[in-house]
């Protein structure tokens, strides 16, 4: 009796499992595609710090580091 209750066990947890993951793949949303449109013209930027931007001597860092595109 406990040999067809073990296997009873495992194709349920087995087919429980399969049953979930096909049912949470059918229920996931798309990504949202953003469409951005990048403007070529000229700008100027003036970062101004509150603070003391000093570099972590350890680890070799910069201590502000800003990026465009």
């Amino acid at each position: 009796m406990r040999v067809i209750g073990g296997i009873l066990l495992t194709i349920f947890l087995l087919a429980g499992t399969y049953y979930y993951t096909s049912f949470a793949d059918s229920v996931r949303r798309q990504p949202v595609q953003l469409a951005t449109k990048l403007d070529f013209g000229k700008w100027r930027v003036e970062i101004v710090r509150t603070f003391d931007c000093v570099p972590d001597p350890d680890a070799m860092s910069e201590s502000l580091l800003v990026q465009l595109k």
